[in-house]
């Protein structure tokens, strides 16, 4: 039987809409990554958005497929389709803004007659807005995408977009998405790397940062806007990535008045069992650790 999306009403569990389209035909082709959920016509439902391929066809490639579903009945609203020589993709992100009219989407995708990767932007309505090429040579198990992602980091209610490129994560603004400031990351590609946290830049409180990112052994907690470090911690020993599952990090709120929380890593992170938690320090804007008071 072929794969569908089925909606589950977070109530009761019960099926709220199965789509009306096949997923898959054929259980050799997948969907990937995992469906993503946006609002981007306004009207307080989520739109669901899935990306799915048809299998390897030489000479061209894969033909690739995103779908956007209506949130209220699950019926296509649009569909935006491209070939692809490796079917690997970033999860679907919806920048939202105040305006529905501004709202759009982001996909971080292979392109089969460009080559390499890049960054494709559609508008509300699914015709292109913009794109860009990246350059992605930290090769994380993911080919990048635990450093991708979508938040406000300024508080004007409009969604930056969070990326890496050239061994630096960037941070997006505008319509044109520009970066207003990079952050390197490690330069040794067994490191990985990940954004582990975000919030929006009027709630950020209790941490102090929009959105913390794990490099190596260094953990920053970053200021949105600026860029600005405002804390580091370091891991105990360096992450092991891999299909066997990824380290996890958790922050844990500070028992003093200091927004700088602690960290907590969990297995696997050295082949190491045995979770630990360590102390924030504060830091220069550039990452390095303050000398004195």
């Amino acid at each position: 039987a072929p794969f569908r999306v089925d909606v589950l009403s977070g109530r009761d569990g019960k099926s709220l809409w199965p789509a009306p389209f096949p997923l898959a035909q054929d259980p050799r082709h997948i969907a990937w990554p995992e469906p993503t959920l946006g609002d981007l016509d306004g009207d307080g439902v989520p739109e669901v958005l899935v990306i799915r391929h048809s299998g390897y066809r030489d000479p061209g490639g894969y033909a690739c497929e995103l779908v956007v579903l209506d949130g209220r009945s699950g019926l296509v609203r649009w569909t935006w389709g491209w070939n692809a020589g490796f079917p690997a993709v970033w999860a679907p992100l919806v920048l939202t803004s105040p305006d529905p009219a501004l709202r759009r989407v982001a996909l971080g995708i292979t392109v089969l007659d460009r080559g390499g990767f890049e960054i494709v932007v559609l508008d509300a309505a699914g015709k292109r807005d913009l794109r860009r090429d990246i350059s992605l040579i930290d090769h994380t198990p993911d080919r990048g995408g635990l450093g991708w992602g979508a938040t406000d980091l300024d508080g004007d209610g409009t969604s930056e977009l969070i990326y890496p490129s050239e061994g630096f994560l960037c941070a997006g603004f505008g319509p044109t998405l520009e970066p207003r400031w990079r952050k390197p990351l490690s330069g040794q590609g067994a490191d990985g790397f990940r954004i582990v946290w975000g919030t929006s830049a009027s709630n950020r409180s209790h941490t102090g940062v929009d959105l913390v990112l794990w490099t190596g052994r260094d953990v920053f907690g970053v200021q949105g806007s600026r860029g600005d470090i405002v804390w580091r911690g370091r891991a105990p020993a360096h992450p092991v990535w891999g299909n066997s599952g990824s380290p996890t990090l958790r922050l844990v709120p500070s028992p003093s008045t200091s927004v700088r929380p602690g960290l907590q890593f969990l297995p696997p992170v050295a082949r190491n069992d045995v979770s630990s938690v360590d102390e924030t320090w504060p830091t220069t804007p550039d990452g390095r650790y303050q000398t004195g008071p």
